[in-house]
């Protein structure tokens, strides 16, 4: 009999404490978190259009590529473009700057490969890979891999698969590009033959939409500074025209003066020239200096044995003392403003 009642009396014990328990719980209402919105790997248009095509690796880059890949029927690794004298002329407009360029000569993976992302990873490739190098000019491009690849996995980074060596264009099952580029692309690669066929458009559009968003507001920007008022200044919108879009240098030091150690000289600005065309390419590159050829004015000849464009600011009163300057793809005479004439005098 009492283990009856004990056995009735744990029953009660245990309603009350889980009743006590749910009346807790509800006392103080909790706030509702909001819905995630997840787009699942089903409802992923590309992804679903290459997983279709047993795509399983990605390369993203951007259209400049095109050029290179018809000619060299590859994709060449960062070793093999620096050695490669055709690059060299215009400039590298593609491709990623910084560990692979940083690891040239070291004989390290990255530079004698080329880096790639697993299929899940595209969005990476297209957002962050193809914005490197010009990307005004160009457009993204999404190169697509089955597994059929000699592949380097570094533990470090194994997200980042790396080929050995470059990777020839049989390789490529499908090119991805912006919809209204597709003509374009195919144009590209005619004389590869089997490559043209493999260009697509992108099949979801809101995958470049960062692309998109961006040029929309380069295309605002350029009609902005067409009408901000450069009639009252025509020097500086010319100038400005001629200097958007590059990276400037600009040398400055002495001229008739002249240096020391003239070869120690021209030895460190060839260095400094050669270094800026690998990381911002030929065409992008613009040398400023006070236009004559002196002392510093020595970069002028330098820049120009390396195909450099390059630009002579000078004052107007440099007109009575030189009547060319040989290096100078143009100059820009200024008016020295009245108060340093005087000083001058």
């Amino acid at each position: 009999m009492s283990h009856v009642r004990l056995t009735i009396f744990f029953k009660y014990l245990t309603l009350y404490i889980e009743l006590k328990m749910l009346k807790d719980s509800t006392s103080k209402p909790k706030k509702r978190l909001p819905r995630l919105k997840i787009s699942t790997i089903e409802e992923d248009i590309q992804f679903q259009d290459m997983n279709s095509q047993n795509v399983k690796y990605v390369h993203g880059t951007n259209s400049a590529s095109l050029s290179g890949l018809a000619h060299f029927r590859a994709l060449l690794t960062m070793e093999q473009i620096d050695g490669t004298g055709w690059f060299h002329k215009d400039g590298l407009k593609s491709g990623e700057r910084g560990n692979t360029i940083q690891s040239l000569g070291k004989n390290e993976p990255i530079s004698n490969g080329v880096s790639l992302n697993y299929i899940q990873n595209y969005q990476q490739s297209i957002h962050t890979y193809s914005k490197y190098g010009e990307t005004e000019k160009y457009y993204p491009v999404l190169y697509c891999f089955d597994s059929d690849l000699d592949l380097e996995i570094n533990e470090k980074i194994q997200e980042h698969p790396v080929t050995k060596g470059g990777i020839s264009i049989d390789k490529i099952k499908a090119i991805y590009v912006p919809n209204e580029f597709v003509e374009d692309a195919k144009k590209a690669l005619f004389h590869t033959g089997q490559l043209s066929h493999v260009v697509k458009g992108f099949p979801d559009d809101k995958v470049i939409a960062v692309y998109r968003t961006a040029r929309s507001h380069q295309m605002k920007q350029d009609i902005s500074t067409e009408n901000s008022g450069y009639q009252t200044d025509p020097l500086k919108k010319k100038l400005d025209e001629t200097t958007r879009q590059k990276h400037v240098m600009v040398f400055s030091g002495f001229s008739e003066l002249d240096y020391k150690d003239v070869d120690a000289l021209e030895t460190k600005i060839t260095s400094i020239l050669e270094d800026a065309i690998k990381i911002h390419s030929l065409d992008k590159l613009i040398v400023v200096a006070g236009a004559t050829g002196d002392g510093i004015g020595r970069v002028y000849q330098i820049a120009k044995t390396l195909n450099i464009r390059t630009i002579g600011i000078v004052s107007e009163e440099a007109k009575k003392y030189y009547s060319n300057f040989p290096y100078c793809d143009e100059v820009f005479f200024c008016k020295r403003p009245k108060r340093n004439m005087e000083s001058v005098r």
